[in-house]
């Protein structure tokens, strides 16, 4: 709905009652969305506090649960002193009814204690479990290592994600986000496609050496695109100084100064200009 059909009266009726109604509330009254309403109020700059929001939330929950009289006086009597795992243990329900009932009663544990009870509840260094060096049979009953058996994973299972077969080429990214095809030589063993391909070509790549793109795209290993190249070229080669690219350019053209730097990048004319002039020198200088 466009700003201009968020009429004055409707305005009106937000300020005189968005501390008593819920959005919801006020949408049915109005016969307008929720988010609309929401997106108002912000505009507005009003804003509910959160106790009147949760006074609504708990109002939502009533009698939505099954707690007894006597639950409930056992989760105000404990609700701050014990966790609400162990409230819903005591008392043999499970930690959603606690949850919902504490939201209904308008209970807030503080941070602080919850933090508190995250940091007992932690394993500590050099805690020892309580099966460790025990047989199976000590610390589990045979009817339940009899139902452990179906599913355990057995020896020759294949994952049902597993390739079917050979040859079979994926794309995953290195730790620094680059894409790299990959192809399965046997079942759990992969490799890089463009080592792959190099080595059926060409054998194995000397010690010393890596299989590099001529074009840079890692996504194009055909062998007409590989090349072999001694490590020390590589790295050269990824450090900027042998392509030269945009950036390192720009910095060249201002040191010092950033947001120059962000202006220069928008003008690829300037930077080719630079790069020829680098690269001229170069050339100058090898040759003399």
């Amino acid at each position: 709905m466009p700003k201009s059909q968020f009429t004055k009266e409707m305005e009106a009726f937000v300020r005189a009652n968005y501390m008593d109604l819920p959005a919801s509330e006020m949408s049915r009254v109005l016969g307008i969305a929720a988010g609309i309403i929401c997106r108002n109020m912000r505009r507005l700059g009003l804003k509910t506090p959160k106790e009147v929001s949760r006074k609504w939330a708990a109002s939502k929950l009533k009698g939505r649960t099954r707690a007894t009289a006597k639950q409930d006086e056992f989760i105000k009597a404990h609700a701050l002193t014990m966790p609400l795992k162990r409230m819903a243990r005591t008392l043999g329900v499970g930690d959603t009814l606690v949850k919902l009932r504490m939201k209904h009663l308008g209970i807030v544990v503080p941070q602080e204690l919850r933090d508190k009870w995250a940091e007992q509840s932690r394993l500590k260094k050099g805690n020892v479990p309580p099966n460790k060096g025990k047989k199976q049979v000590e610390y589990m009953s045979a009817e339940s290592i009899e139902r452990s058996k179906a599913t355990r994973f057995k020896k020759g299972n294949i994952p049902a994600n597993a390739f079917e077969k050979d040859g079979v080429i994926t794309i995953r990214n290195d730790k620094r986000g680059v894409p790299y095809k990959h192809i399965r030589i046997a079942l759990g063993e992969w490799e890089y496609l463009h080592i792959y391909n190099w080595k059926t070509a060409n054998g194995q790549v000397p010690d010393g050496h890596v299989v590099a793109f001529k074009d840079g795209d890692t996504l194009n290993p055909d062998i007409s695109n590989l090349e072999l190249i001694t490590m020390g070229e590589n790295m050269l080669r990824n450090s900027g100084t042998m392509n030269l690219p945009d950036g390192m350019i720009s910095v060249y053209l201002a040191p010092r100064d950033r947001e120059l730097r962000k202006e220069i990048l928008k003008h690829p004319e300037l930077i080719e200009l630079k790069r020829q002039q680098i690269l001229l020198q170069r050339e100058i200088k090898s040759k003399s």
